[in-house]
């Protein structure tokens, strides 16, 4: 179980009962179980007068779009050093180019498309270059 108090304006968590009161000489306002604070990411803030869990919708959106930002880093870094290198290059057809120069720009568009960062529909690499 998880305990959450507040003590002049600042939250106090706890998973011992008696050592918050032993502690911080506090009363736990709100009991959470160790499965409802996972849930809430390990997050809890005071909002207004009562003990919120979980994260504000603004920062589950920047979460999202720092993985996807990573995953597209990944993806971009990923075409450089296999595919579209000088070497590569100059060895692939006109096609074999377009395509993937097609899939780098759709890449760089992810954060275009309706739904982001919630919903993407990643680009999908030529096949067989």
């Amino acid at each position: 179980m998880i305990y959450l108090a507040r003590k002049n304006g600042v939250l106090i968590i706890h998973t011992d009962i008696k050592a918050m009161g032993d502690l911080d000489g506090v009363e736990p306002e709100k009991t959470v179980s160790n499965a409802d604070w996972a849930a809430a990411g390990g997050v809890a803030r005071i909002v207004g007068n009562k003990i919120v869990l979980g994260k504000t919708d603004a920062e589950k959106r920047e979460e999202l779009i720092t993985a996807a930002r990573a995953r597209q880093d990944r993806l971009f870094a990923d075409t450089v050093d296999r595919k579209c290198n000088a070497a590569r290059w100059q060895d692939m057809d006109e096609a074999t180019k377009a395509a993937w120069i097609d899939y780098r720009r759709a890449l760089s568009d992810i954060d275009e498309q309706p739904g982001y960062p919630e919903a993407i529909n990643w680009p999908v690499p030529p096949e067989g270059n």
